[in-house]
């Protein structure tokens, strides 16, 4: 994947084929499969507006496969920079502790702005102030709780990254379910450029 932490724009190669990218953009909100060579395979003005109601058994084309990671992952990626971004609130809230360990909370509010699972989510961080998880409630999943953990920060070129994640369901009272994680993403490498 390639990113611009600077606006939210992304790309992923491939997507779907060995011969396809997905690319997102912001300011219009649009998704786009395009071949290797370029040529437009598929697009997708306002893709948050296609998801219908959610249920476990409910299908994604491929244009809602690459909105969700797409606009997922470039937050994932650019926290806590994105925080600094306009229309972005933020407030430290009660400490939170957990196997025996008290992380302090930080709430933000993301502006519809900055395309993201919801604007009302929550991150932890540890004495080190390394982020160890974020609450958040994905809209298009029906806006059950979740609870994303961070885990094995590397540093790339100077910056901090986390390089595994896993992400749990949680309960009405903040607990997570880590027996079980639907999503994972692991990270080898990330190579940053000046442009």
């Amino acid at each position: 994947m390639t990113l611009d932490p600077r606006r939210e724009h992304i790309t992923f190669a491939p997507f779907t084929a060995p011969d396809r990218v997905s690319v997102f953009d912001v300011d219009p909100e649009r998704i786009e499969i395009r071949s290797t060579a370029g040529d437009l395979i598929e697009g997708r003005d306002d893709p948050r507006s296609s998801f219908p109601a959610y249920t476990i058994d409910t299908p994604w084309d491929a244009i809602q496969v690459a909105y969700f990671t797409s606009a997922a992952t470039w937050n994932y990626l650019t926290t806590p920079f994105v925080f600094t971004y306009p229309g972005v609130q933020t407030r430290e809230i009660e400490p939170w502790t957990e196997d025996g360990q008290t992380w302090r909370r930080l709430a933000v509010t993301f502006p519809t702005t900055l395309p993201n699972h919801n604007p009302d989510q929550v991150f932890y961080y540890d004495t080190a102030f390394h982020q160890r998880r974020m609450d958040y409630r994905p809209e298009v999943t029906g806006g059950s709780p979740i609870a994303h953990y961070t885990h094995n920060p590397r540093t790339f070129d100077g910056f901090l990254f986390y390089t595994h994640r896993l992400v749990h369901l949680s309960s009405e009272n903040n607990v997570a379910d880590q027996d079980f994680a639907p999503i994972t993403i692991d990270l080898d490498t990330v190579e940053l450029t000046r442009h």
